[in-house]
């Protein structure tokens, strides 16, 4: 019998290696959405065909540390394939910060009045702020005001700031200035008219004589009152005359305050004997008697104070 045995050994088949090995990038936060879905498998050959033949696909481990402020993203295909092949390839992506948010809409300065303040600052309200981007690159929220015054009835400023320091330090910052008019001017609650008076009537005329109030009819902060005191300057007598009464003064913001009222003083009535002896007839022998006793005659308007007029008139 013959035999004979051949042995053929037969070498390992060529390492397989990845079709393709994505580079490491850099990526806009609002990009990492859409690259993250489309990362798929990797595809491995080592390019034989037939039972020599070692291809397949690995599929991704996708690790993600990143958040509005950036970060990284890794993917990781590793697997060890036939043969004990070890295959292996890692893309770390860079995550840039997402853009840095905006106030959505901020208020101008202006000017008010001062009776319209209160109400626009009872107004004065929170400012919304966003990127304009959703998900996870989302920076949005809401700023609180801080409302400084200085401002009186004279008028003045108020200072409203939105500012903060929010997400990745983005500093947001807004101030509105307000111009706060002056409050109105104000003027006397009323006014006594020019008047004529009886010479009797002027001395408890002149003593019921009292401040005048004024006002500008606002409330608060931007309110102007008080009264004014008047100055009485008689120039009258029993003749007549006038009285001039006169309330003048500088008030809050400067502002002037004036009213004159005059009062014509008539003449005090005329005066008239206070007796008068009748017509008579004496016998002859009476008359030197009777023209020694005549003596002078009083006169009065039967009124007190300077409007008095006495008197005595001697006969001829």
């Amino acid at each position: 019998a013959l035999n004979h045995v051949q042995t053929i050994t037969v070498g390992q088949a060529p390492e397989p290696t990845l079709s393709e090995t994505p580079s490491d990038t850099t990526l806009a936060c609002a990009d990492v959405a859409t690259f993250v879905a489309s990362v798929s498998a990797l595809a491995y050959s080592n390019n034989i065909s037939g039972g020599c033949e070692i291809s397949g696909e690995i599929t991704p481990v996708i690790v993600e540390d990143y958040d509005e402020c950036g970060g990284t993203i890794t993917i990781t295909w590793d697997t060890t394939v036939n043969c004990g092949t070890v295959l292996n390839h890692v893309q770390t992506v860079s995550v840039d910060p997402a853009p840095a948010p905006d106030f959505e809409s901020i208020p101008g300065d202006t000017t008010l009045t001062c009776a319209d303040l209160l109400d626009y600052l009872a107004g004065a309200a929170v400012l919304p702020y966003s990127n304009g981007v959703t998900n996870e690159c989302e920076i949005s929220g809401t700023v609180q005001p801080q409302i400084a015054e200085d401002y009186d009835e004279c008028g003045g400023t108020i200072t409203i700031t939105w500012d903060t320091i929010v997400n990745c330090d983005y500093p947001l910052n807004h101030v509105q200035t307000i111009t706060v008019e002056p409050a109105a001017s104000p003027d006397f609650v009323s006014t006594p008219n020019d008047t004529t008076l009886t010479c009797a009537d002027v001395e408890d005329f002149v003593l019921a004589v009292s401040d005048l109030f004024y006002s500008n009819n606002e409330n608060g902060v931007c309110e102007i009152s008080g009264s004014v005191s008047p100055v009485i300057v008689e120039d009258y007598d029993e003749c007549g005359g006038t009285i001039t009464i006169t309330w003048d003064s500088i008030v809050t913001c400067d502002h002037p305050l004036n009213h004159v009222q005059t009062i014509t003083v008539e003449p005090a009535p005329a005066p008239m004997f206070t007796a008068m002896p009748a017509d008579t007839s004496l016998s002859c022998a009476d008359v030197e008697n009777f023209v020694l006793n005549i003596g002078p005659f009083a006169y009065s308007n039967q009124v007190a104070g300077i409007c008095k007029i006495v008197g005595s008139v001697y006969p001829v």
